[in-house]
């Protein structure tokens, strides 16, 4: 695999102005260094050509390595995926004002996916005196951060050395907190460049850990306890669990201990997919006949609760008034006013403020000395659970008849694509890191998802042009691995980044990458067909707008043109299984 930085450097150019033993910059990437910080994707930008010229001619081995990307969008995305999976996060870089603008869409996907995300941007001078003509007063934001301010934790602008290293650690404790999210810093153009004068006290990161959650009180364990046990009809809504080791397979003890059907929120894997107590796929059918919901790090509870009547145009719940609703999340400690992403109020009956991770084992302690204290309730919970995986069973037959059926269609269908996908990679260790179909519908249906890291989820802040290069920092953090990463691509999405086939390229990120293109934008097309059908008006005109035809796209040749190796294009059902296996022996050979 290629380095991400050359391997040998040019000396220092004799003579160069503002010699200096050492510049602020430098102590900038030493504090990097000391957080071990593994990368920095960036965009290059003049305003912080000092950190630039600090992470080339000065970090050495240990400095964060640089990943070359053609967008600020793409950059920011990379990073938030490899900080979903690596145990070390790696930064990104926006430079100044329209650097920022740029990648402020991929922050507020992140923001929207509680993903810790660090992005260090720039400004030009603040001093009037110190501005160059033009470029530096339409580029120099008098409060740069408040461009991302209300879908970041936290943001600064640093002026001098002291502050930007407080402000780093700062940012970077309180992206890992719980719940996470992204971080904005921007330093100073000229106070990157100048000469550090005497020497900068760093801190001791050993120190900078985030803080841990704590566990709900006793009296609201056996409170939750007790209304679980005495449930006849309880079913969990579980999302972001997977961000937490561990956590998945807490909630597949409690589930087995209680035969509780659980429902995926899809964000990240929070339930194996063969389980029989998975009942995603029938999930208004559970959740409507549900006498008590509990909830686990769901995000937006009526999101999960909630659907939309396209007969009536109106949102709708789908739970039972009389449910009672057990809610544990630490949602309310995200709510911003500038954009709701949390969804409507939701009515509790027990409201508990902390993650998962730190009540799923209490929990199940107090559930288990409570089933042996209450004569008869084994029985009702074995009852339940044969009754569950009996439905579980069934859909899941049902689902892979449906997919073999479409196999005579003359189209590849997602039903298809995901099976003969799921009968390519099986025989790997892969992990799917992107979906075409962000509703996680037929993969799971589908592929047997067991562990927690084989689904890193899709996108939920809705914007589209996030998942290639989401898909490629995944992939970066299992680069040198034998996992076998695979990304369902949608043809919309990617050509917002095509750029980014050209980091992969670069910098050899194995990756494969299947792209499921229906040449339109699905997901508007359907609404402005259900729309036309509304006002009876003719649904047939849907593609106009919307579709990405005459002249189709070439995607395979796009693909080669930025040096990325391609099958070519599949379009019969009859050859996609082999082309599938191919595509995954030879990036698993790469």
């Amino acid at each position: 695999m290629k380095d991400s930085q050359p391997k040998s450097l040019s000396p220092a150019v004799p003579g160069a102005h503002h010699k200096a033993d050492k510049y602020n910059s430098d102590y900038i990437v030493d504090l990097l260094t000391a957080l071990k910080v593994p990368y920095i994707a960036i965009n290059p930008g003049a305003t912080y050509s000092g950190l630039h010229d600090s992470l080339v001619n000065y970090g050495g081995k240990e400095s964060p390595k640089i990943i070359l990307c053609c967008h600020e969008e793409i950059a920011v995305a990379i990073s938030w995926g490899y900080n979903l999976v690596a145990e070390k996060p790696m930064f990104a870089a926006a430079h100044d004002l329209v650097g920022l603008l740029h990648a402020s869409m991929a922050i507020f996907n992140a923001w929207v996916d509680r993903a810790p995300v660090f992005v260090i941007g720039a400004t030009g001078p603040l001093a009037v005196e110190k501005r160059r003509p033009w470029i530096d007063w339409i580029h120099t934001a008098i409060d740069e951060g408040k461009t991302v301010r209300d879908y970041t934790k936290f943001d600064d602008t640093a002026l001098s050395l002291p502050s930007a290293i407080h402000s780093i650690t700062r940012a970077y404790q309180a992206m890992q907190t719980e719940p996470k999210g992204p971080v904005y810093v921007a330093l100073e153009t000229a106070m990157q460049q100048e000469p550090a004068e005497g020497v900068c006290e760093m801190p001791d990161v050993s120190r900078l850990a985030a803080p841990s959650c704590s566990q709900p009180a006793a009296d609201c364990l056996n409170q939750i306890a007790d209304l679980l046990i005495a449930s006849k009809t309880p079913v969990v809504m579980a999302d972001y669990l997977s961000m937490k080791p561990g956590v998945v397979e807490k909630l597949v003890e409690l589930a087995n201990l209680l035969s509780l059907p659980v429902i995926d929120g899809g964000r990240m894997l929070s339930f194996p997919s063969n389980h029989p107590l998975d009942m995603t796929g029938a999930k208004d059918d559970v959740l409507g006949k549900a006498d008590l919901i509990l909830g686990l790090d769901v995000f937006d509870f009526y999101h999960n609760t909630g659907r939309f009547n396209s007969e009536t145009m109106a949102p709708e719940y789908n739970i039972s008034s009389k449910a009672k609703v057990i809610d544990i999340s630490l949602r309310q400690a995200s709510l911003k006013g500038w954009a709701q992403d949390y969804g409507k109020l939701q009515e509790v009956d027990v409201n508990v403020a902390a993650s998962a991770g730190a009540t799923l084992s209490p929990l199940i302690d107090v559930c288990r000395k409570k089933i042996k204290a209450t004569p008869g309730t084994s029985a009702v919970i074995e009852e339940r659970g044969k009754k569950y995986a009996a439905a579980h069973n069934k859909l899941r037959a049902q689902w892979k008849e449906q997919a073999e059926k479409s196999r005579s269609l003359p189209k590849i269908t997602k039903e298809l694509l995901s099976l003969d996908l799921w009968e390519a990679v099986r025989q790997y260790d892969w992990v799917l890191i992107n979906n075409a179909n962000t509703k996680f519908t037929y993969p799971r249906q589908l592929w047997d998802i067991s562990k927690a890291d084989q689904y890193i989820g899709g996108s939920n802040g809705g914007g589209i042009g996030y998942g290639l290069g989401r898909a490629l920092g995944v992939a970066l953090a299992y680069k040198n691995t034998n996992r076998l990463c695979v990304d369902i691509q949608p043809d919309g999405d990617l050509n917002f980044v095509t750029s980014g086939l050209w980091t992969a390229a670069h910098h050899e990120i194995p990756l494969f990458i299947v792209v499921y293109n229906n040449r339109t934008y699905g997901n508007t097309r359907m609404h402005q067909k259900e729309e036309a059908v509304r006002r009876g008006r003719n649904p047939a005109n849907c593609g106009s707008g919307n579709d990405l035809t005459n002249p189709n796209i070439d995607y395979p040749l796009l693909a080669k043109g930025y040096g990325v190796h391609t099958l070519g294009t599949i379009d019969k059902p009859a050859d996609l299984l082999a082309a599938l296996k191919e595509g995954a022996a030879y990036v698993s050979k790469n």
